[in-house]
């Protein structure tokens, strides 16, 4: 029944706020809340985005010294998912290759690696284009073009 789907879904992001409401400086709390907003937003007609960019802002404000590689390469990862969403392309390739930096054998570091090859092109066009300020237009236009590519897909 897709009501009651729509009702767990939910739910679901209730119980995950309201556990980031309890512990809102653990970030397991924070990139678990990321990971399930990302694919339910993806997914669903549910959308979680303005929520979760909290968790985007809090995780990449953290101290990930002494962290494990492949926990900081499932943070950039998500992150990365979460700019790419957004249509901040440029911000997104960063994140997808810091997750690849991070842990390069692992299943973020390959999930990141297969975003780059997706755009393996533009994103080099991406990175020779000058600051946002100088060229917002332009890249808003290659932002576009990268994210139909990947909805096409």
């Amino acid at each position: 029944n897709p009501i009651k789907a729509l009702d767990y879904l939910d739910k679901g992001g209730k119980y995950l706020d309201e556990a980031v409401k309890l512990d809102s400086k653990n970030p397991a709390i924070r990139l678990l809340r990321l990971e399930n907003g990302i694919e339910v937003s993806r997914t669903s007609p549910v959308k979680r985005y303005s929520v979760v960019a909290d968790d985007v802002d809090f995780l990449m404000e953290t101290d990930m010294t002494g962290w494990d590689g492949v926990l900081k390469a499932e943070v950039y990862l998500f992150c990365g998912y979460f700019q790419t969403d957004a249509g901040d392309l440029d911000t997104a390739l960063d994140l997808f290759d810091s997750a690849i930096e991070a842990a390069p054998n692992s299943e973020p570091g390959k999930s990141a690696q297969k975003m780059i090859d997706k755009y393996p092109a533009l994103s080099q066009v991406l990175r020779t284009v000058p600051s946002k300020s100088s060229s917002s237009s332009g890249k808003s236009i290659l932002a576009e073009y990268c994210l139909s590519l990947r909805n096409a897909t």
